[in-house]
């Protein structure tokens, strides 16, 4: 079909964009390449939307309109993205925190479940990562909670983590491309290039964001190294009309944030 031919036509021109960022970002405004990289990667979030939610329409896939889920329940994707997480840290650590759900378990909704694990799985391997390092002497890890709340226009879901916090100073910098503190790099992905800025973990290579929900993602993959997925995800959840903010205690552990419009408020409009 010549509509999935073309949705799979995005890996290569994704990772061109990393690398091309790379080259330029020394002669650019940040300001304007944060600008641009935003309205790319909200561009093709809302044509990849498009053209799956046409293909689905034609596949009659029980529980979904398309691409939207008409009873999403948040448990399932959390674990789902959990199970995700949890993989790629015990790979590199070879133990991992438990993820512990609480609040509104019980609840659905419809929405897309797309950009939604996109971003819980940025999010939950930072936290898992962060917990890993910092305990590294302990017998046993801390484990990271989500908690789930939802009202009549809205849902939030706050993940907290006892990694260790952020600096005070570095907060503003975790929604800037490349803001990365971590030694791990994909020599496959970007060839030999190291992030050099001093921070805190962005998350995963840009590559990861081509595949928004993919089964086919390596356990080799890098937990973090290049500083895309969390500024991704901030741009995703502004483009869906909610918001990622970070609370950040240092020295315990940091809590993040995402709250989104559900569709059921009948108020909210996502333009794609």
């Amino acid at each position: 079909m010549p509509i999935l031919w073309s949705v799979s036509l995005v890996q290569d021109v994704v990772t061109s964009l990393a690398r091309g960022f790379r080259e330029c970002r020394a002669v650019m405004p940040s300001d304007s390449v944060k600008e641009f990289l935003d309205n790319f990667v909200t561009a093709r979030l809302g044509i990849r939307l498009l053209t799956e939610h046409h293909v689905a329409l034609h596949q009659n896939m029980p529980g979904r309109i398309g691409v939207v889920a008409t009873k999403l329940a948040p448990t399932e994707i959390i674990n789902d993205c959990a199970l995700f997480a949890k993989s790629q840290c015990e790979h590199r650590f070879f133990r991992s925190p438990e993820v512990l759900v609480d609040g509104h378990t019980d609840v659905t909704f419809p929405y897309f479940p797309m950009p939604l694990q996109y971003i819980l799985e940025e999010v939950l391997k930072n936290a898992m990562r962060a917990t890993a390092e910092k305990n590294r002497q302990a017998k046993a890890l801390p484990p990271v909670r989500v908690t789930v709340c939802i009202n009549e226009s809205d849902f939030t879901l706050r993940i907290s983590d006892f990694g260790g916090g952020i600096p005070a100073e570095h907060v503003p910098l975790l929604r800037e491309y490349m803001f990365t503190t971590s030694d791990e790099v994909s020599a496959g992905t970007l060839g030999s290039v190291k992030a050099v800025d001093n921070g805190h973990d962005n998350s995963s290579s840009f590559g990861d964001f081509v595949d928004l929900i993919s089964s086919t993602q390596s356990l080799a993959a890098p937990m973090s190294g290049f500083g895309f997925g969390l500024p991704t995800s901030c741009a995703f959840a502004r483009y869906l009309g909610g918001s990622l903010n970070i609370e950040s205690m240092h020295g315990l552990g940091t809590d993040i944030y995402l709250q989104l419009k559900h569709f059921d408020s009948g108020n909210h409009t996502i333009h794609l």
